[in-house]
């Protein structure tokens, strides 16, 4: 459990890392407004996490759309939270898109980790004691 989490820490802080630089590429290189830069880093974001945590954070040696689904709600609810942070904090309080989005990375993470936790990836009861008895 313990090893499940580190391998969760380090997948999210890679995928942080690679949504927030394609983040960055998006509105700095391609000039893309921020809400454009959001979606493009989101959706990578989304695929490489599911296929990261699926494979080698929880050992899924295969993929139900089920999962799927929830991760994407997940995302769903992580980006909306996301998107109404940095709208928040750029358009209201005049931070740099950039600090924002940073800023809102580090809460949304928290948020991700814990629903993905105990809702998307949670074992069911009946699927536990499976896989405790094989």
């Amino acid at each position: 459990m313990c090893f499940q989490y580190v391998k969760f820490i380090v997948v999210g802080s890679m995928n942080t890392l690679i949504s927030f630089l394609i983040f960055f590429v998006c509105l700095t290189f391609f000039q893309c407004n921020y809400f454009i830069s959001l979606v493009i880093s989101y959706v990578i974001g989304i695929l490489n996490s599911y296929f990261c945590n699926s494979i080698w954070t929880f050992n899924k040696k295969y993929t139900c759309s089920r999962q799927f689904v929830k991760f994407i709600l997940v995302y769903i609810l992580t980006f909306t939270i996301n998107f109404l942070l940095v709208f928040m904090l750029v358009d209201v309080f005049r931070i740099s898109v950039l600090v924002s989005q940073g800023i809102s990375l580090f809460v949304v993470s928290i948020v991700s980790f814990v629903v993905h936790k105990y809702w998307s990836f949670k074992i069911e009861e009946t699927k536990r004691n499976e896989y405790i008895y094989k």
